[in-house]
């Protein structure tokens, strides 16, 4: 049986999952993932439609998190604030 994910906001721009994870947005440019044990900066930006561009290139390898984890946690968490989320591929 899968348990849905639910989500509060205990503070402004901070919204924590049911899932044991949380996301806080740092103002205009910057999210912080917060997983047990680890925080993870992401360089982001905020849009002038209610939304964040995320930047792909700057997530940082984290041991036992892929990427495309980390990416589905800020986007469940943006969109229950009602922000629409761009990703942002690395510059090649």
């Amino acid at each position: 049986m899968t348990v849905e994910e639910t989500f509060s906001e205990p503070s402004p721009n901070y919204v924590v999952s049911s899932r044991g994870y949380a996301v806080r947005i740092l103002g205009r440019s910057g999210l912080e993932l917060e997983l047990p044990g680890q925080s993870i900066r992401i360089n982001s930006e905020m849009l002038a439609v209610p939304g964040a561009a995320v930047y792909v290139g700057s997530i940082p390898e984290v041991a036992g998190v892929s990427k495309d984890e980390i990416l589905r946690h800020v986007k469940a968490a943006l969109n229950f604030l009602g922000l629409s989320v761009q990703f942002i591929p690395p510059s090649v």
